[in-house]
């Protein structure tokens, strides 16, 4: 029975010996079981401007921007270093439909005994366009062959973050009547008048429950609470 810990020792082997070879045979050679480790020194992605500050994401409509992959691992880089390939992988962004970056891979060198190393300077371009997607990201992968590193590789997600909004809202008055009539100004000498606000989106709406409808067991519904209006001026 293997011992699962959380250690990073790389593979190990059990060796079997025949101390006493039965009479009439030679010497009987070992035999080894090798224990493969599950367990790999981790990498961690992020990035920055390129001058050191750091970044989670770019900005939609902000042009070209500058962004450098750093690669931080949980252990001291071996004797010659550690090398890792960096890549675009798949992401919610899709790669020159919402994005340019100035080169799809790129490469990090961790020096002996250091734990961070840095790429060159990319440049990543988000494509400004008019629809409201939300944010989304573009993954970078990163991999090795070295020793004791996860062969799967490791990855990090650099956000697009969107500059378009989900629809308009315009606001409007009518007189609250069954069948309404617009209202745009109301007379000083009028005394007390009936305006209501109508709110119009661009688009459909999606409903949501109504809390004022749908009280907790035992509780009566909250009234509702009319807008408040300041005159201006």
């Amino acid at each position: 029975t293997t011992v699962d810990d959380m250690s990073v020792e790389g593979d190990e082997t059990i060796v079997f010996s025949v101390l006493t070879p039965p009479a009439g045979y030679a010497a009987i050679a070992d035999v080894s079981l090798t224990i493969t480790d599950d367990d790999f020194h981790t990498v961690t992605l992020s990035f920055d401007d390129g001058s050191g500050t750091a970044l989670t994401g770019v900005k939609e409509g902000g042009g070209a921007q500058s962004v450098r992959v750093a690669a931080t691992s949980s252990a001291a880089a071996p004797a010659g270093g550690l090398e890792l390939a960096v890549s675009l992988a798949a992401g919610s962004a899709t790669d020159t439909t919402d994005y340019a970056v100035s080169q799809s891979s790129a490469t990090v060198t961790i020096a002996a005994g250091d734990t961070v190393g840095r790429s060159s300077v990319l440049t990543v371009t988000p494509v400004d366009d008019s629809s409201f997607e939300g944010d989304e990201t573009i993954v970078f992968s990163a991999t090795t062959t070295a020793a004791l590193y996860d062969p799967a590789g490791y990855s990090g997600d650099l956000v697009i973050f969107d500059n378009d909004l989900d629809g308009n809202i315009s606001l409007s008055f009518d007189d609250g009547a069954a069948s309404p009539s617009a209202v745009t100004e109301v007379s000083e000498e009028g005394g007390g008048q009936s305006v209501r606000v109508v709110a119009t989106a661009s688009s459909a709406v999606t409903p949501c429950p109504d809390p004022v409808d749908s009280p907790p067991p035992g509780r009566a519904p909250a009234p509702s609470t009319p807008p408040h209006f300041r005159r201006a001026g």
